[in-house]
């Protein structure tokens, strides 16, 4: 079954190549990482934690120095072989440049939380959060959409 193409357009955005019969197969697991995403800085969040936030940016790290984002070395090494599920594709150039800009906001987080500036930090925290539910929803990337008007 082709993908709509509004998701299309948005993971060629990403980077990926969804010219690809299977890729409507790996779709849905694309979302996995930024769910993980959404999910801890959430938790960062409601525990007022700087930890967390290291936490939020080592799993990003992941994203930027190796070929798989942590969600999808989870998937690809584990949860695939319970669905029957195809590999998920590399990490292409616009989705790693969201690792970092998550891994650097997490890290900004942190610090804020760690030094007591927490009223900047949930603010900031709240932001990332909503950055972040666009791409869980619809695989709409703001990091990827500034990597394209950035770098083309």
């Amino acid at each position: 079954m082709p993908l709509p193409k509004h998701t299309q357009k948005n993971l060629e955005m990403q980077g990926f190549r969804c010219d690809v019969a299977q890729f409507a197969d790996v779709e849905p697991w694309l979302r996995f990482s930024p769910t993980i995403c959404f999910f801890a800085v959430l938790w960062g969040l409601w525990q007022g934690s700087a930890g967390v936030f290291y936490i939020v940016a080592a799993v990003a790290a992941v994203g930027v120095f190796t070929p798989h984002t942590f969600g999808d070395w989870i998937y690809n090494h584990g949860i695939r072989f319970f669905t029957g599920g195809p590999v998920l594709p590399p990490t292409p150039p616009p989705r790693r440049f969201a690792c970092l800009v998550g891994m650097v906001w997490g890290i900004a987080v942190g610090l804020l939380f760690s030094y007591g500036y927490t009223s900047i930090a949930y603010i900031l925290g709240t932001i990332f959060l909503l950055v972040v539910i666009p791409m869980v929803i619809t695989h709409f990337c703001i990091a990827s959409f500034i990597y394209r008007k950035l770098f083309g």
